[in-house]
């Protein structure tokens, strides 16, 4: 079931990014990655998570959750690991029951299992995350021509 849900996730996702200008590829093979985006020449390796979680455990407090592990569906958690850098440039959070989308490139990650978003937060729908290339004097973030 998770790998169906992953699936729907990715085609919702692509959508959305061809809305929003961007070129969308999906890889013949698992490669780490669910998807690369295209804006203007500039290319992302994109991670794809979905939830329909919204609690993290705090009472009268509503976030919302998602696990940004490398593994397929249901594996004993033992087999799933943190992402590398080598491995993607960005995630894209999408929680199925808000219809809420999360972009977040993988330096702002923090590096743990789990990743909670309070509903409208800065990431929220951030499409400039996929838009911008790192400048390679100053590490800084700029945006694609």
């Amino acid at each position: 079931m998770s790998q169906h849900l992953g699936a729907i996730a990715v085609t919702k996702i692509s959508s959305v990014l061809l809305e929003h200008g961007f070129l969308v590829s999906i890889p013949v093979y698992d490669s780490g990655y669910d998807l690369i985006t295209d804006y203007k020449g500039v290319l992302k390796r994109v991670q794809v998570k979905s939830s329909s979680g919204t609690e993290d455990g705090v009472k009268n407090r509503t976030k919302l959750k998602f696990y940004a592990l490398r593994g397929t569906g249901f594996q004993q958690k033992a087999l799933k690991r943190i992402y590398g850098r080598n491995e993607v440039d960005a995630f894209i959070f999408y929680n199925t029951k808000q219809n809420a989308v999360f972009v977040v490139p993988f330096d702002k990650l923090p590096r743990t299992q789990s990743v909670y978003f309070a509903p409208n937060c800065e990431w929220r729908e951030n499409w400039d995350v996929l838009r911008v290339e790192p400048s390679k004097k100053s590490g800084r973030l700029k945006h694609g021509n």
